[in-house]
């Protein structure tokens, strides 16, 4: 739940343009969901604001707070919130969390994340995050009992939260909880420890063919940072691509933002090194995590080839997009395709 996907709503004569911030408007849409017989509402959140605010609120109540107002206004809907670990030390995490579930009498839910965005960072004071696991290892599941789980506090003690619906954003070291697989790929969330492989990947002339050129490592280390943070909010992210026979990142795939003619567009694109080309990679990666846009995104995507990338166009026709427009992007002309989301995606055929 949050501030929705049409970006001039706003403007219909029968909404409230502050209704982000209006605590009867969340109470409404609580009550809505509870009457449907919805299992749970989810409010994904980060310790940084997204977006200029040109064409859609770029902020929001904060989650914990607006979910204790709303465990009041409802009775048997669950209550789920996103909260990082980062920025968050364990006992004062696990007490905020801990009294949610007081208040809503067992019905409130944690999506556990990591932060590490540059814009995260500043909002605390620091450059960019270090360089570790130690946001990680703050929470260790162990076995739920009835609406909670165990997190390990620093002097290695337990103590009780509420139950972890989800680890985003590579929280778990080593884990996988929102992976999908294919027959020979792993697409999953970026985790810390990717960081050095994209900043290698980023910086090599191969990989980056097609874009204007290579990054240099400060802009490499900045766009792996970007990566992790949009998927914090978008499951279906750009996301790395493992070769399960050799347990490599070999490219990865995913939507990222783009601001184009006066639109925020979801934009779905994919890199493979130059080995992996050509073997039907890109599209069986593509194909698994666009699965997980349809059932968690309703919308139109946009992807963004250029005229002689003969490749990326075969795949992007087998991924179900369809031609739009050519146009200039960024000072060169592109050919762009769109994609409806929100119904079970087509059946492409056989791989390139």
């Amino acid at each position: 739940m949050e501030a929705g996907h049409h970006e001039a709503s706003w403007r219909r004569p029968d909404s409230n343009p502050r209704a982000d911030f209006d605590l009867e408007h969340w109470i409404g849409l609580a009550r809505l969901a509870e009457s449907a017989k919805f299992d749970s509402l989810f409010l994904a959140d980060g310790p940084a604001t997204t977006g200029t605010g040109e064409f859609r609120p770029p902020g929001q109540l904060e989650p914990l707070t607006l979910l204790t107002a709303l465990s009041q206004a409802t009775r048997r809907i669950g209550l789920i919130a996103t909260v990082s670990t980062t920025y968050n030390d364990p006992y004062n995490l696990a007490r905020r969390l801990a009294s949610v579930d007081h208040v809503s009498r067992g019905r409130s839910g944690w999506n556990i994340v990591t932060s590490a965005g540059a814009d995260d960072a500043a909002n605390f004071g620091r450059h960019r995050r270090t360089n570790d696991d130690r946001p990680a290892r703050r929470v260790s599941t162990g076995t739920g009992l009835g609406s909670w789980t165990h997190a390990r506090r620093p002097d290695g003690h337990w103590t009780r939260v509420p139950r972890l619906v989800q680890a985003a954003g590579g929280c778990v070291p080593g884990s996988d909880l929102d992976a999908v697989t294919t027959a020979r790929l792993l697409v999953r969330l970026p985790r810390e420890a990717d960081r050095d492989r994209f900043v290698e990947l980023f910086c090599n002339e191969d990989f980056m063919v097609f874009y204007p050129g290579v990054l240099t490592e400060e802009e490499a280390w900045d766009r792996f940072d970007h990566m992790v943070a949009v998927c914090q909010n978008i499951p279906f992210g750009k996301q790395p691509v493992v070769e399960l026979s050799s347990g490599r990142v070999v490219g990865y795939t995913g939507i990222d933002y783009i601001d184009f003619e006066g639109k925020t567009w979801l934009e779905w694109g994919y890199r493979l090194v130059p080995e992996c080309r050509g073997l039907g990679y890109a599209t069986e990666a593509s194909q698994a995590l666009l699965a997980k846009a349809h059932q968690t995104y309703a919308g139109e995507l946009l992807t963004i080839i250029a005229p002689e990338n003969l490749a990326s166009q075969s795949v992007c026709h087998k991924l179900g997009f369809t031609f739009w427009k050519q146009a200039p992007v960024e000072g060169d002309f592109r050919n762009l395709y769109t994609l409806p989301v929100g119904d079970p995606p087509c059946s492409s055929g056989s791989s390139l």
